[in-house]
């Protein structure tokens, strides 16, 4: 017996239908003050989309860590919302992340910038170096 994998397309097109709508029920739906400035980012699934992980982020970076926990206590209330909105059999369960691309990438962009307004040293400078 083969396991259930849904192909690139569908897994893709309900991740963006779950991103777009859990948006709307947690800015729009849930009256909190918490939950008006949070974005979601990106909806990941486990491979038979059983479990599909939110990575969420408030504007106010001092806030995001509880408004991850708010909504993960809350996470029943929010996944009964989202069922209301879906066509597909099973809702997933939902587990909410803190989403720390940005940064990560500022800190690459960090030592990019570095890396490119040092000198570069040439084998003359790395002997003059060694020699002192």
């Amino acid at each position: 017996m083969s396991r259930f994998v849904p192909d690139k397309y569908k897994r893709n097109r309900v991740e963006v239908t779950i991103s777009r709508n859990l948006s709307d029920i947690i800015c729009l739906k849930m009256k909190n003050n918490l939950t008006s400035l949070a974005s979601i980012n990106e909806v990941v699934f486990n491979d038979d989309m059983s479990v599909a992980t939110v990575y969420v982020v408030h504007l106010d970076k001092s806030k995001t860590d509880a408004l991850v926990s708010f909504l993960n206590k809350k996470q029943g209330e929010i996944k009964t919302m989202l069922a209301k909105t879906l066509d597909i059999y099973k809702c997933p369960n939902l587990v909410f992340k803190k989403d720390d691309l940005y940064e990560k990438a500022s800190k690459i962009d960090d030592l990019l910038d570095k890396v490119n307004n040092e000198k570069m040293q040439t084998l003359e400078d790395l002997k003059k170096k060694k020699k002192s």
